[in-house]
């Protein structure tokens, strides 16, 4: 392993004139997408383990929320053609003659996550699910390794001896600036228990964006509006009205508790309603109108999309959590920018680079920028990669055991403790 330590290179991200940070809400088709995933692998893992003492080969980072095709109006809407799940990737179907019910599990987690991010019951009838399975063989892999003939050709349930299944780059940074905390906390609000019981005809489907420039932030809340609890454009308007206080109430009771009096704050709701437009989402998601949800286009490991943070593509959902290092690289690169923020006091930005087939103990370079006069030693700083990269196991049990759910509502919560 290649370790690289550099002093400032990307500089502290208070002190730059401009940011800009976005989250979609619990409720996003792509957050949902996200969930959905990491969810079916988390019970696959599971299930795996129960009966067969390992984790069957799986990787089911590609799946789709088809949205509703509908027609909704104040005060109604109609559901012409229901969600449809799908499910692209491949999946051990079977361990010799004992096979594994892969449409019903995935059925079951769909309509699992669906329940606890959308408020909206009725939303269960109109959801349907498809599994489209490519158990493809290839050179890089021997004949079982998605078609096992017995127990004896699952994979070693250690990550620790396991190569790396991709070429990746893995980012992590901390601590999380006011502009990202900001937004985080704004969308756990809006779509907490607290505001969704308060205004019943909001949904989960959120967006925050929050745009920094010196000391003044400037924040666009999406709400969408359930169109048979508003029976009309005013009425509409007065639920809009009537949530605008308790919003701004909110940023800036954060605002102030994160920068203090010197910020500046402007709040606006809802920006695309002109004339009689207005946001209206059957179930309060626009999963419900006709909306696609796709791994990996929603927010980023940590919860957040940053882009004048050091960032990548990476889908962490629905990966194998024993072998697959764009996932468990995530999660190791940013405890690490935790730690050393914790333990050496600095803001930096952690990068990991894996080579298909490296070692997952032993990834080819490790990239290390802090935003400080004097950096750490690279003594200190090789142990404290090297103590994250022995705990892959641990990595890895955690990631199978967690709940995805609440993974994606407290993302500031360090998947192992640090």
């Amino acid at each position: 392993m290649k370790l690289i330590v550099s002093q400032g290179r990307l500089g502290t991200i208070e002190s730059a004139p401009f940011e800009s940070v976005e989250r979609k809400g619990l409720g996003h088709p792509d957050s949902i997408a996200d969930m959905v995933a990491e969810s079916f692998s988390s019970v696959y893992s599971r299930s795996g383990r129960r009966v067969f003492g390992s984790v069957p080969n799986h990787w089911v980072d590609k799946v789709v929320l088809e949205g509703a095709v509908s027609t909704c109006a104040f005060g109604s809407y109609t559901i012409e053609r229901p969600i449809t799940a799908h499910l692209f990737g491949k999946v051990t179907r079977s361990v010799g003659d004992q096979s594994v019910d892969v449409d019903h599990m995935f059925d079951a987690v769909v309509r699992d996550i669906i329940g606890s991010t959308i408020k909206d019951r009725q939303i269960d009838q109109y959801v349907e699910s498809t599994v489209h399975n490519t158990q493809g063989m290839a050179a890089d892999h021997p004949p079982g390794f998605y078609r096992p003939s017995t127990v004896g050709d699952l994979p070693a349930d250690d990550p620790r001896s396991h190569g790396s299944n991709d070429a990746v780059i893995a980012t992590g940074y901390a601590p999380l600036s006011v502009a990202e905390r900001l937004t985080l906390g704004l969308e756990r609000i809006l779509t907490g228990e607290l505001i969704q019981s308060q205004f019943p005809a909001i949904g989960t489907d959120v967006k925050v964006l929050t745009t920094r420039l010196g000391d003044s932030y400037d924040v666009l809340v999406c709400v969408p509006v359930v169109p048979d609890r508003v029976a009309s454009h005013d009425q509409y308007r007065a639920e809009l009205d009537a949530l605008r206080p308790a919003v701004t109430l909110a940023a800036e009771t954060a605002l102030r508790a994160l920068a203090g009096r010197r910020a500046s704050l402007c709040i606006n709701l809802n920006t695309k309603d002109r004339g009689e437009s207005a946001y209206l989402a059957p179930f309060g998601s626009s999963l419900g109108k006709g909306d696609i949800g796709v791994v990996g286009r929603g927010n980023r490991y940590n919860g957040l999309i940053s882009p004048a943070r050091s960032m990548n593509l990476e889908a962490v959902s629905g990966k194998n959590p024993l072998h697959h290092a764009g996932k468990l690289y995530n999660a190791v690169a940013d405890i690490l920018a935790r730690r050393i923020y914790a333990e050496l006091g600095v803001e930096n930005t952690t990068t990991i680079v894996a080579r298909n087939g490296d070692p997952l103990g032993d990834p080819a370079t490790v990239a290390i920028d802090v935003a400080a006069r004097h950096a750490p030693a690279p003594a200190i700083l090789r142990a404290m990669v090297e103590r994250e990269l022995s705990r892959l196991r641990e990595y890895s049990e955690a990631f199978v055991a967690s709940d995805p759910t609440e993974r994606f509502r407290n993302p500031d919560v360090a998947l192992l403790p640090i």
